[in-house]
C-alpha cells in the first residue's frame, strides 16, 4: 500500500496507509476492471452468475424458460474461478471464460479489498441514465394513453405543464420546468434521477393505466429508500422486495426490453447492506468533475500536466486557508479570490446552522406564546429572520418565497416525520436567560383516502392547505421539501439526503 504519512507520536511510530476497500464505476468499467465478459456475453454480470438469454444479442430478463438457475458470486469463488481462467490463459487456450471470468484482475493485489462487497452498486448508470430512461421511452412511445385519441405531442405537452407547476427547493438546480419531455434526450443524470423520485408517478397519474405506474412506483420507492440519509434494515428489505417486483413486472415488456443494468438493480441493496445509502459511493460526484477538470485545460498541449499541476495548486490553498500560521488577512483574500460562500450578518445557531441577514424584533402574537408555552418557552421579543442555512442547505419564510419563483424553501422534513411550513425563523432568550434558535412552523395534515393515489410510492405526502402552528428546534430539521401543486392537491416530496450533488 502506499504509505501517505509517517510521523512519530508518544515515541512510536505511526505509519498511515491508504486501504482500497470497494469501487463503484459503470458496467462497461466494470468488466475491465475485473478482467471479465462485456455486457453482450454469457455471465456478463460481476455480482452474480447469471448466464443470460441470447435473442439477437445477450438479454437479461427476471424469468425465461432457457435460463439456468443462478447465484450471487463470492470472494473466494471469483478468485477460483480467476485462478482456473488464467491457467487456461497460460496454457494458450482461446477464448476463455471461467463464469465471465478471463483471467487475474489487477484488484487481487489489494490485501483488503474483497472482490465482492467491493463491487459497489452505481445508481447512477443502472438506475437513471438506464433503467429511467428506457422505462420512459417505453411508456412515452408504447404504452397504451388512458385518453385514446391523445397524440404523443398532447401527451408530452401535458407531462411539461405538470413540470413546470412544480417547485424545487434551491439544492435541486436543474429545476424541472427547464427539464422537459420533450427535450429528455438532452436532460442529465441528475434530471432522470428527480424525475423518477420526485417528479414521474405525479406526472403520469391518470395519463396512462394505474398499473404501469405501479410498476414504476415500486422502482422509484425502492430506490428512494436506499438513497435516504437514514436507512433501517426494515427499509433494506422492503426496498428488496420492491425492486424485485419492479424487475417482474418489467418482464411483461419483452425480453428485448431487458438489460445488463437494469438486471443489476437486483443487487443494489446489497451494497446497501455493505457500504451505506447509494450517495456514499455513488458516481455522481465524479461526473460532476467532469465540467471543472475541463476547465483546467487552456491548450491541447500538455493537457494532463495541466490537469494534475492547477488542482495542486488549487488544494494547496485550500490546505493554507487553515494554516494556523498564515495571517487573517491573507485568509480572508483566498476565500474571496476562491469565491467561498460567505455569510454577511449571520448569526451562528448551531453545528452548520447559520440564521442570515437582518433581523426583526418583534413581540410574540398570542397563539405564538401558547405555542411556545406548550414547549416551556416564555419571552417578551422575537429576533425574527427570513433565511437560514442548516449543513450547507437553505431554507427560507413563505413570504420570503416570491410567486413566480421556480425555487421554494419554505417548506421541511422533519425527523418526526411530518411536513411543515416556516412562517418565521426566531431566535430569542428565555426567561431562564437561555438563547433558543428555531423555527415557527405550520404543520400540515396528510391526507387519508380509502384508496391512496400512490399506494407504492410513499414520499409522495397528500397533505391539506393550512395547518396547526408549532415551534420546532432547528436540529429537527431533516429535510427540504419538493412542492408539487398538482391533481386538485398538493403534494409534499421530502429530498432524499443533503448529500448529492445537482
Amino acid at each position: 500500500m502506499n504509505h501517505l504519512s509517517k510521523r512519530t507520536r508518544d515515541d512510536q511510530m505511526v505509519l498511515s496507509k491508504f486501504v482500497p476497500t470497494c469501487i463503484c464505476v459503470d458496467a462497461k468499467a466494470r468488466s475491465q476492471v475485473f478482467n471479465m465478459a462485456k455486457h453482450n456475453s454469457h455471465f456478463g454480470c460481476t455480482y452474480c452468475t447469471y448466464f443470460g438469454v441470447s435473442v439477437d444479442t445477450m438479454r437479461y430478463p427476471m424469468h425465461h424458460a432457457d435460463l439456468p438457475p443462478y447465484e450471487d458470486r463470492s470472494h473466494r469463488g471469483m478468485k477460483a474461478d480467476m485462478i482456473e481462467a488464467q491457467r487456461r490463459v497460460n496454457n494458450n487456450e482461446r477464448n476463455v471464460s471461467v463464469r465471465g471470468h478471463k483471467g487475474f484482475t489487477p484488484l487481487l493485489k489489494l490485501k483488503k479489498f474483497d472482490l465482492f462487497k467491493g463491487n459497489a452498486f452505481d445508481d447512477l448508470h443502472n438506475t437513471y441514465e438506464c433503467a429511467t430512461q428506457h422505462h420512459n421511452e417505453i411508456i412515452i412511445k408504447e404504452i397504451p394513453k388512458i385518453v385514446v385519441r391523445m397524440s404523443g405531442k398532447m401527451f408530452l405537452d401535458t407531462l411539461d405543464l405538470r413540470l413546470k407547476n412544480i417547485k424545487t427547493p434551491s439544492c435541486i438546480t436543474r429545476k424541472p420546468g427547464t427539464c422537459l419531455m420533450k427535450n429528455r434526450s438532452q436532460m442529465h443524470g441528475t434530471e432522470w434521477r428527480n424525475w423518477l423520485l420526485y417528479y414521474a408517478p405525479l406526472c403520469l397519474h391518470g395519463l396512462v393505466a394505474g398499473r404501469f405506474i405501479q410498476t414504476l412506483e415500486c422502482l422509484s420507492y425502492g430506490t428512494y429508500l436506499l438513497s435516504q440519509d437514514i436507512i433501517s434494515q426494515d427499509h433494506v428489505a422492503l426496498a428488496r422486495d420492491l425492486i424485485t417486483r419492479y424487475l417482474e413486472e418489467y418482464d411483461e415488456f419483452g425480453i428485448e426490453k431487458s438489460r445488463l443494468n437494469i438486471h443489476a438493480l437486483q443487487h443494489a441493496h446489497v451494497s446497501v447492506r455493505n457500504w451505506g445509502p447509494l450517495w456514499c459511493y455513488s458516481t455522481f460526484n465524479f461526473e460532476s468533475w467532469n465540467h471543472r477538470i475541463m476547465q483546467t485545460i487552456t491548450s491541447p498541449k500538455g493537457a494532463l500536466n495541466q490537469i494534475v499541476n492547477r488542482h495542486l495548486i488549487n488544494f494547496s490553498v485550500e490546505l493554507a486557508m487553515n494554516d494556523q500560521r498564515i495571517s487573517p488577512e491573507v485568509k480572508h483574500m483566498m476565500k474571496q479570490i476562491l469565491h467561498k460562500r460567505r455569510h454577511s450578518q449571520a448569526l451562528h445557531v448551531g453545528d452548520h446552522s447559520y440564521f442570515l441577514g437582518k433581523s426583526v424584533m418583534r413581540a410574540p402574537t398570542q397563539e405564538e406564546q401558547r405555542v411556545l408555552q406548550l414547549e416551556g418557552y416564555e419571552t417578551v421579543n422575537l429576533n425574527v429572520f427570513q433565511k437560514m442555512i442548516i449543513r450547507g442547505v437553505t431554507f427560507t419564510t413563505k413570504s420570503y418565497v416570491k410567486e413566480d419563483s421556480r425555487s421554494d424553501d419554505s417548506s421541511i422534513f422533519t425527523f418526526q416525520n411530518t411536513v411543515c411550513t416556516i412562517q418565521d425563523i426566531v431566535s430569542f432568550t428565555s426567561q431562564e436567560d437561555q438563547n433558543v434558535h428555531g423555527l415557527l412552523v405550520e404543520e400540515h395534515e396528510m391526507v387519508r383516502r380509502g384508496t391512496p393515489l400512490f399506494p407504492i410510492a410513499k414520499q409522495f405526502c397528500e397533505v391539506r392547505a393550512g395547518g396547526v402552528l408549532h415551534f420546532i428546534k432547528i436540529n429537527e430539521v431533516r429535510a427540504p421539501v419538493v412542492k408539487a401543486p398538482l391533481l386538485g392537491s398538493i403534494f409534499f416530496i421530502p429530498v432524499t439526503n443533503l448529500n448529492e450533488v445537482d
